[in-house]
């Protein structure tokens, strides 16, 4: 017969066994979900996006609670178009992380791609409200500026993109969406000062010449401003945004001398 010593050690070593077994297969389990989110996370950043979730649907099959593969699979979404999908997967995010500053930022710009501007502001406020993080402030300050250029908004959208400057003040990008929004309210003189400051801080940014033309347009100084015109022509993509506006100003008007050079 078998002691009640020796009865004890086999159920506890029989337990161990089992749990050992258990806990190195869950082991395992995560760390080839984990192999996987990486190559789902190395194919988005090679804008192979469609593989990309698949990959990390395999991940997620795997462990449906990986926030790193939730996170890479709504930004390959929003990145295909995919807004609805998106948003949705980020708001199931944000029911997991309830205190997140960034979800709810990101949430923000998606309901603008959307133009759903109600929710878009609401996420916003929600973001600003949890974070006290200058990037995220500055992310968010920045999507809401370009929410209220959208709508016309212009003298919202100036607020917002200067709360942006405050915290990036030689932002490019930013400098010269408030020199849009300067235009559309008319007021060439400080549309043409962030323009400038654009060009300062980033000689490559090139709208910022198409701008910088156009305030220069509207102060009557038409010679300098077609040598900025012809200076973005040089240097921007054939696609820009603003090229066809620049051709179309440009169809009446001969080259500038040295148009092109910065």
């Amino acid at each position: 017969m078998v002691s009640k010593r020796k009865r004890f050690w086999l159920i506890a070593i029989s337990a161990f066994v089992v749990y050992a077994g258990v806990t190195g297969f869950l082991v395992v389990r995560r760390l080839h979900a984990i192999d996987l989110v990486r190559e789902g996370l190395a194919l988005a950043k090679s804008q192979k996006h469609e593989q990309a979730i698949a990959k990390l649907d395999e991940a997620l099959a795997v462990e449906s609670r990986l926030l790193a593969a939730q996170y890479g699979k709504a930004a390959s979404l929003r990145a295909l178009g995919k807004l609805e999908e998106a948003r949705r997967l980020y708001e199931s995010i944000l029911e997991l992380m309830s205190k997140s500053d960034r979800v709810p930022a990101l949430l923000g710009d998606v309901c603008c791609e959307m133009r759903d501007g109600l929710w878009a502001e609401h996420y916003y406020e929600l973001a600003l409200e949890r974070t006290k993080n200058k990037g995220v402030k500055a992310s968010v300050h920045q999507g809401w500026g370009g929410l209220e250029y959208r709508c016309h908004n212009y003298n919202d959208a100036i607020k917002h993109f200067s709360k942006v400057l405050r915290y990036a003040p030689d932002d490019p990008g930013t400098l010269c969406a408030r020199a849009r929004a300067y235009l559309c309210l008319n007021k060439p003189k400080k549309a043409l000062r962030d323009c400038e400051a654009s060009i300062e801080a980033d000689p490559e940014f090139v709208a910022a010449y198409f701008l910088k033309g156009a305030s220069l347009d509207r102060l009557g100084k038409t010679e300098e401003a077609l040598y900025n015109y012809w200076a973005f022509v040089g240097s921007a993509s054939s696609y820009h945004p603003d090229m066809d506006a620049v051709r179309t100003r440009l169809s009446s008007q001969p080259a500038v001398p040295g148009a092109g050079a910065h």
